[in-house]
């Protein structure tokens, strides 16, 4: 037998209650609760939501990731390309110095 999960309407207790009953009491406050069609409807409807926002937070968690790897890299390029830079410039600025050094002697 299927059961689907309800809140009670009373207290916000957690019940599992079998599919085919039309009747409910909350275990934890004794509130009577009717069940019917529409009401397992909306449990299964949102059941489907709440997978659906699961899906979409897992989405966003890869995406997430996704970017962070993607910043990182360009992180690391940048580094890169300023190392270079800064040995291009330590090394102009050598040559100039041996000129200079050249030109004074």
């Amino acid at each position: 037998m299927r059961t689907i999960q309800l809140k009670c309407n009373n207290c916000g207790g957690r019940l599992d209650v079998d599919q085919d009953r039309t009747i409910a009491f909350c275990s934890y406050c004794g509130e009577k609760m009717f069940v019917d069609d529409e009401v397992v409807r909306q449990v299964k409807e949102e059941n489907i939501n709440i997978n659906d926002k699961a899906k979409v937070k897992e989405a966003e968690a890869y995406e997430n990731v996704r970017i962070n790897s993607i910043l990182a890299k360009a992180q690391a390029m940048s580094m890169q390309q300023l190392m270079i830079i800064l040995g291009c410039m330590w090394g102009t600025m050598a040559i100039i110095g041996i000129i200079i050094f050249c030109l004074l002697k």
